[in-house]
């Protein structure tokens, strides 16, 4: 997926599974942004991506950070607003981010 054309792209780190599934369900429900996919950054640390409209990406991310945090676990947020084209290229590789697509 590249995010050319994308407003905004969302990326959260969680510290621990469990939290980050918090977050992941809390963030898909909080708003319309789409879920990207996921990595395992290092150690505990997992990542997530998510896009969408600005104000939908921050939305998600709140809720996503509460339900991390409420699970006792670190957590690391930022939004990119317009994200230039070679950020997308490098999240859009296949060993990057393990997209969630039943396969």
């Amino acid at each position: 997926m590249a995010f050319g054309e994308t407003v905004a792209v969302g990326i959260i780190e969680v510290d621990g599974y469990v939290a980050m599934a918090a977050a992941v369900e809390a963030m898909e429900k909080a708003s319309d942004a789409a879920y990207v996919g996921h990595q395992r950054s290092g150690g505990v640390a997992m990542t997530a991506v998510i896009e969408g409209e600005i104000s939908s990406v921050q939305y998600a991310l709140e809720a996503g950070e509460a339900a991390a945090r409420k699970a006792n676990a670190d957590v690391r947020s930022s939004v990119l607003i317009h994200p230039d084209t070679e950020v997308g290229q490098v999240l859009s590789l296949p060993e990057v981010l393990e997209a969630d697509d039943g396969e």
